[in-house]
């Protein structure tokens, strides 16, 4: 993501350095997000959807 130029117009040259590094550091935090992690959150999901869906089922069988 490209700061506009017009976005810095009143910034000094310092404040312009320092934003622009900022972006640059946020934009590869990002980048380099451990894959372990969004496979764990996507089986915590698929667990607990899931866990319910079963839960729903068997208590319309019990009612039922």
């Amino acid at each position: 993501m490209a700061v506009l130029p017009s976005a810095l117009g009143g910034m000094s040259d310092q404040a312009r350095e320092l934003a622009a590094g900022w972006q640059e550091s946020a934009m590869e935090a990002k980048a380099h997000r451990p894959t372990w992690k969004t496979l764990l959150a996507f089986a915590i999901v698929y667990f607990v959807w899931g866990s319910t869906f079963l839960a729903i089922r068997v208590g319309i069988s019990e009612v039922l």
